[in-house]
């Protein structure tokens, strides 16, 4: 009998690392890890997990997926936002919530960003710091 067992690493990423730190990559200069500020990565991490996602911290994680096309207001929203930021210590200068409403008033023409509105109702961008 053996203790050793093969691991499928693509079966097992896929299965316990959560999507989006699957999507990141290393930067790699002079042989080397290139650290960067990551505070952008971060409060992202954070709009994305659900609570409970970290072990640590398991009141920490919007779940911003739940909110797609839901019945919640900007200002509601904003709140949630700012609550679990401010829960991971972060200062928030100013938290943008894009609808298709706004886009009346101030049209943009970047189809990427109209894509984004379109498919999930709205397009959160976020000035933050530490």
């Amino acid at each position: 009998m053996s203790l050793f067992y093969q691991i499928d690493y693509e079966d097992y990423a896929e299965k316990f690392i959560p999507s989006f730190l699957r999507e990141y990559d290393f930067d790699i200069k002079d042989g080397d890890f290139l650290i960067s500020n990551t505070n952008e990565q971060e409060s992202y991490f954070i709009l994305e997990a659900n609570k409970g996602q970290y072990y640590k911290h398991y009141n920490l994680g919007v779940g911003i997926n739940k909110y797609l096309n839901a019945d919640i207001t900007k200002i509601e929203l904003r709140q949630i936002i700012r609550e679990n930021l401010d829960n991971d210590n972060f200062k928030i200068n100013k938290i943008y919530i894009i609808t298709e409403t706004d886009l009346i008033n101030n049209p943009i023409n970047d189809p990427e960003i109209l894509n984004i509105i379109k498919q999930n109702g709205f397009l959160i961008a976020l000035d933050v710091d530490r």
